[in-house]
């Protein structure tokens, strides 16, 4: 690297690689007042490849703080040249933590550190993320389903259960049949926050994470005035502080990587709508769906989308229903008129977790029979009087 204060001599542009660049010396002041930064020429930049005294003309379109999270701008994929403004000049990001000064000035010059997450290059497809999913709350229901979708889908997976080592041990070997890798760990999620290592723990087993889906949940049915505190930290901690962890974990995972990825939130159609006796369920699954919209504005410049999938009424063993068809079952109140099965929830998180989703973020997607559209309180009607005009 040759610094800020050597006298630069012009060099014939090379060949350059994401990596080449790691810092940039450069007319930054003046050269901005001036209204040249982005001219050809008006900034100069150091390779890292260059010999002691070398330097090159570039186009600086932006400034990037060299080091976040541990990760050097460099080894970020949108960190490089981009496209020519001629043969002579390159496109490059200018690293902030590099030392800058005026061309001729042997005195460093300041530079505007870039915001966390600024991104001023071209943007980036994202789409080479780790085909590595790990979902949460596996081991029955819209996990189970989504675990087993995933792997048709080409991802191996790493799964979390509790209560239930039977019921992993299904799921596990659902998904090693479609061929694909499974990891299986046991976790309490209401031992917060050192449980949620466990994400840490399936990604180094797996190789990587590309894809989190934050599935594991509890509920429950008492008044507002009956609920105790207790029962309303477990809850809580279990459906909205778990997710917020987890999530924490596998985004600064997906961020190192610098390839993207997915989060996916299951919260419930009552992140949208109340359900009486449902005070905890219903604070925890709303504080979810915020959470995702924040996300996902904060990480989308790391590739990462972020979304929620709000299930109706689900035949799951949460709903009472395990192993009940849900086209046995009539629901009078609901515009399809049953319950839905796990596998639809599925194929939605399949959806939001493939590269197809790229462009989708920030978003809550219903997947409830139109049970949004009635109320919330659908379910209860016992006719299908609604339905004549």
């Amino acid at each position: 690297m040759v610094s800020a204060n050597q006298p630069a001599t012009l060099a014939r542009p090379r060949s350059l690689s994401c990596a080449s660049w790691i810092g940039y010396a450069a007319a930054a002041s003046t050269a901005r007042q001036r209204g040249e930064v982005g001219q050809p020429g008006a900034l100069r930049g150091i390779h890292r490849d260059a010999q002691p005294g070398q330097a090159q003309h570039v186009h600086v379109v932006g400034v990037f703080v060299g080091d976040q999270d541990g990760v050097r701008a460099d080894q970020r994929p949108w960190f490089a040249p981009g496209p020519r403004v001629d043969d002579k000049h390159p496109t490059v990001v200018l690293d902030a933590d590099a030392g800058v000064r005026e061309s001729g000035d042997p005195h460093p010059a300041t530079v505007r550190r870039a915001r966390p997450g600024y991104c001023p290059s071209m943007p980036h497809r994202y789409d080479t993320y780790p085909r590595i999913a790990v979902v949460t709350g596996a081991d029955s229901g819209i996990g189970k389903a989504s675990a087993v979708a995933l792997a048709e889908a080409g991802f191996d997976i790493g799964i979390t259960w509790y209560g239930d080592p039977d019921g992993a041990d299904r799921t596990a070997a659902e998904v090693r049949a479609t061929g694909r890798r499974c990891e299986v760990a046991e976790v309490d999620f209401t031992r917060l926050p050192d449980a949620t290592a466990v994400i840490d723990e399936l990604a180094d087993r797996l190789g990587g994470i590309g894809v989190l889906v934050n599935n594991a949940g509890i509920g429950g049915s008492t008044p507002f005035v009956d609920t105790g505190w207790e029962q309303w930290r477990e809850v809580l901690a279990v459906d909205l502080d778990a997710p917020f962890l987890c999530a924490q974990r596998a985004a600064r995972r997906m961020r190192a990587a610098g390839a993207g990825g997915r989060v996916i939130n299951i919260t419930s159609v009552h992140e949208h709508a109340p359900r009486v006796g449902s005070a905890a369920y219903c604070a925890a699954k709303g504080g979810l769906g915020l959470l995702t919209r924040v996300m996902a504005q904060e990480l989308a410049a790391d590739g990462i989308t972020v979304n929620a999938v709000a299930p109706g009424e689900i035949a799951t063993p949460m709903t009472g229903q395990e192993d009940v068809d849900p086209f046995t079952q009539e629901r009078p109140g609901v515009p399809v008129g049953r319950p839905g099965d796990a596998r639809e929830v599925a194929a939605v998180v399949t959806l939001l977790a493939s590269p197809a989703a790229s462009y989708v973020t920030g978003a809550s997607w219903p997947v409830d029979g139109g049970m949004l559209l009635m109320g919330p309180q659908a379910a209860a009607l016992t006719t299908d009087d609604w339905r004549r005009v």
